[in-house]
């Protein structure tokens, strides 16, 4: 992890240095995936949005072509860093208003959910963070404002129901559109996808959750009114990781050692693994038909099973609290 985690500031380093001061305050390059969570290994895509929270500007497309060229020809141990995938989620600019007002609905498409969902959950800003702030906080206030009973009265339940749906929503979204991905491509690339899915994304799935529990532990403490728990939720966001989440979620509970190590572990085996250019490059091209004869793939399919049981046996074995919340939100 700490290889990971070190490589992960070098390389947001370059790309800060590579957008200079071409951004006003209501733009903010935001990077995700890898990068963000501090998980950088060999062939990691530079996933990155221009976030705009600002009035519309014929000038938005030039800067982001900019950022395109500029960001498209960054180097990092002496190889190319890779362009975002061809999805068309990242690599663009994203406006902050269907991600604050279309939560839910038609007009909620599934690249809104998952602007909005990674800005929660892995998002990291280079340079200006102004935009950044403000699109997270609204989005935040959404969250809170919208669920009554959220915050005052008896009925006052601590858990942030509205967002912890949309988390498992995204999460199914995800776990759907593998499969469709999959069949889309031919099996192209499904190897890799599929040991991404048992882990890193996971592991996103994971710390949306105790994102939405431990709120009702620490950031509704005290009482609070609606605009302190969002700036405390907003510094959630600023200064964890999903693996800070997991830490902090595993120090706080007093998780058992043994569950501990299986779960980091785990993890911590997965990132080395995919590190490795010929090993990632063979869970890349690797036929469909051929996945489940492939010690490599067998390898990792066993590292992500380790890390799914340390998960169950924390949600559903561990301290009864946490395993009240996942009885009670975790299911219906």
């Amino acid at each position: 992890m700490r290889k990971a985690w070190l490589a992960a500031g070098e390389v947001s380093a370059l790309v800060e240095r590579a957008v200079g001061g071409v951004l006003s305050s209501e733009m903010t390059l935001v990077v995700f995936g890898s990068l963000a969570r501090g998980e950088w290994t060999v062939g990691s895509d530079l996933d990155w949005t221009l976030l705009i929270d600002g009035q519309v500007d014929p000038k938005h497309l030039e800067v982001t072509q900019h950022l395109a060229a500029k960001l498209g020809s960054l180097r990092y141990a002496g190889k190319q860093i890779q362009r975002p995938g061809i999805e068309g989620t990242f690599g663009n600019m994203a406006f902050s208003h269907p991600i604050v007002h279309h939560i839910g609905g038609e007009s909620d498409t599934n690249r809104n959910v998952t602007q909005r969902i990674l800005l929660l959950s892995e998002s990291k800003p280079i340079g200006v963070s102004d935009a950044h702030d403000r699109v997270v906080k609204a989005v935040l206030s959404r969250y809170v404002g919208d669920q009554p009973g959220l915050m005052t009265g008896a009925s006052r339940e601590g858990v942030p129901r509205f967002l912890l749906n949309d988390v498992v929503r995204y999460w199914r979204t995800v776990t759907v559109d593998f499969v469709y991905k999959r069949r889309a491509r031919g099996g192209k690339g499904a190897g890799l996808r599929n040991i991404k899915l048992r882990l890193s994304r996971k592991l996103l799935f994971t710390a949306g959750l105790l994102h939405c529990f431990l709120g009702s532990r620490f950031w509704l403490q005290g009482d609070p009114d609606s605009h302190t728990a969002v700036e405390t939720m907003l510094d959630v966001v600023r200064q964890n990781t999903p693996l800070d989440r997991l830490a902090v979620t595993i120090e706080a509970f007093n998780i058992p050692d043994e569950t501990a190590r299986e779960i980091l572990g785990s993890y911590d085996e997965f990132l080395g693994l995919i590190d490795d250019e010929e090993t990632r490059k063979r869970f890349d091209e690797l036929p469909l038909d051929e996945l489940q004869s492939d010690s490599a793939f067998l390898k990792a399919k066993e590292i992500g099973d380790r890390f799914d049981q340390g998960l169950k046996r924390m949600f559903f074995d561990g301290p009864d609290e946490l395993k009240a919340f996942t009885r009670e939100y975790g299911i219906f």
